[in-house]
């Protein structure tokens, strides 16, 4: 049961992300609204993702575990990157990352969280194998458009297609006893 509790902040997370990378498309950049909403995603997600863990590890499993506890943090992490924009002199998340070293480490642990997490999904097969691949393709190319200062409207792309394949993860677990994997 609290494994479906659980997943309800990452259905509410992933909306809040939707609606932000919307908006951040529409405006044509970053306002306190976004900038809030992301802040939402984050520390539902880091909630929420427990859900997400319970439903398909279904008792221990290391992997699942382990990519689990490394997203958590990073999504606390990450949720600090947009609050320091709202607070200070930064046009974005891109600057807030250069002038915090700190949120490199916590990157890499959000990426070895989620090549660890996508594993366990296709693995596990409690979710369906694309949902993890989705999960990991689309985390990534987020993560390297920040890197390397490319394209947002792709990292928009691939955050709305990362937080759609959350909220259908997190909806089989919510309703697993009703749905058969797709």
């Amino acid at each position: 049961m609290k494994m479906k509790k659980l997943s309800f902040f990452m259905i509410a997370g992933a909306i809040c992300w939707i609606i932000s990378e919307i908006l951040e498309i529409v405006h044509g950049g970053y306002n306190p609204v976004i900038l809030w909403l992301t802040v939402l995603f984050h520390l539902l997600a880091a909630v929420g993702i427990w859900g997400l863990h319970l439903g398909q590890a279904k008792g221990k499993n290391s992997l699942s575990f382990s990519g689990t506890a490394l997203l958590s943090i990073g999504y606390l992490a990450f949720a600090a990157v947009p609050l320091i924009v709202i607070a200070g002199d930064f046009d974005g998340p891109a600057g807030v990352m250069e002038a915090y070293p700190a949120f490199r480490l916590f990157g890499a642990m959000s990426v070895i969280g989620i090549l660890m997490f996508g594993a366990a999904v296709v693995k596990l097969r409690y979710f369906p194998a694309w949902a993890g691949i989705a999960f990991v393709m689309g985390s990534l190319v987020t993560f390297t458009i920040l890197a390397t200062h490319q394209s947002m409207l792709i990292a928009n792309a691939a955050n709305i297609l990362v937080s759609v394949v959350l909220i259908k993860m997190a909806w089989q677990v919510i309703h697993h006893d009703q749905l058969k994997t797709i």
